[in-house]
C-alpha cells in the first residue's frame, strides 16, 4: 500500500474505507499520507486491529465476525453503506480490501436475517463451492456488494488498492466485490433451490456497463496477492544461493 500511494501524484485522499482480515495493516501503510483531518472507518476481524491505529481519533474501528458473519457484521454494512452515502462532491475517496470482506460486512436484501445469512454461509463454506461461485451468490443477496456500494459514491475520485485471496485475481472477487464496480464474469453452476428462492426474492438491479457511465474517476489496483508473495519469496531464496522449483498450481476446493 505504502509503495502505490508513493507513485501517486496526489496520494492524500480525505476520506478512506478499509475492509477485509488485512486492513488493519493495509491502514498502517496509508496512515503517513493521510489529512489531518481524514475521514477513516477501519472494518476487519476481531483481534485483527493494530494498537496503533486505535490510538488515532480519525479512525473508527469495527471489528466483526469471519468466516461467518455475526452482529457486527451487519453494522458494519450500514456504517460502510453510510459513510459511501456522506461523501461530498469534492471527496476523493481511498478503498483498501483484502480477503475476509464479504463475511465481515454485509447488508443483506429484504427479508433475509442474521440467522438466514449464517446458515447461507454456512453451507456455502461446507458444500464445496469454489470462491467466485460463493461470491456470486453473496453478490446476489447483498444491497452493497458486486459494485452496489460504490456506485452510491458521489464525489470526485475513487482509488481502490486490494489484496488478492482468489485464484485468478479477479478485483471482482475480492470480498465479493465490494471494492468494484461491477461483478464478476462467472460461468454458471447449479444452486440448490432454497438458495434459488432467497435469490429471487432480492431486489433486481441492472449491474452492467456501471465503469463507464460512473460520474467520477475510478481506479482499481492490485497490491498483493498470492502470485506476488511467491515471487517475492523465489526472489529472496534465490539471492540466498538456494536452488528453486516454482509451484505454479493454485489449490482451492475440497
Amino acid at each position: 500500500v505504502r509503495s502505490a500511494l508513493q507513485r501517486e501524484e496526489n496520494p492524500g485522499y480525505d476520506s478512506v474505507l478499509a475492509v477485509g482480515k488485512a486492513a488493519s495493516a493495509m491502514l498502517r501503510g496509508a496512515v503517513d499520507f493521510l489529512p489531518a483531518d481524514a475521514d477513516v472507518l477501519l472494518v476487519t476481524k476481531e483481534g485483527h486491529v493494530n494498537h496503533d491505529l486505535v490510538l488515532d481519533p480519525r479512525f473508527r474501528i469495527i471489528e466483526s465476525g469471519h468466516p461467518v458473519p455475526n452482529e457486527n457484521s451487519l453494522a458494519a454494512g450500514e456504517a460502510v453503506l453510510d459513510f459511501v452515502e456522506k461523501r461530498v462532491s469534492t471527496s476523493r475517496l481511498l478503498v483498501l480490501v483484502s480477503g475476509g470482506a464479504s463475511a465481515l460486512v454485509e447488508k443483506p436484501g429484504p427479508g433475509l436475517d442474521l440467522d438466514g445469512l449464517k446458515r447461507l454461509s454456512d453451507t456455502l463454506l461446507a458444500d464445496g463451492y469454489s470462491i467466485d461461485q460463493i461470491n456470486t451468490i453473496r453478490i446476489a443477496i447483498s444491497r452493497i456488494k458486486g459494485g452496489r456500494l460504490l456506485r452510491r459514491f458521489r464525489g470526485r475520485e475513487i482509488l481502490v488498492l486490494g489484496i488478492s485471496d482468489s485464484p485468478g485475481d479477479d478485483a471482482a472477487l475480492i470480498g465479493s466485490g465490494i471494492g468494484a464496480l461491477s461483478p464478476p464474469k462467472v460461468s454458471p453452476f447449479k444452486i440448490p433451490e432454497w438458495i434459488r428462492d432467497i435469490m429471487a426474492g432480492m431486489p433486481q438491479d441492472d449491474l452492467s456497463n456501471v465503469s463507464t457511465d460512473c460520474g467520477f474517476r475510478f481506479r482499481n489496483i492490485l497490491v498483493g496477492s498470492n502470485r506476488v508473495a511467491r515471487t517475492a519469496a523465489e526472489s529472496a531464496a534465490r539471492s540466498l544461493g538456494f536452488e528453486v522449483v516454482e509451484s505454479a498450481e493454485n489449490l482451492h476446493g475440497d
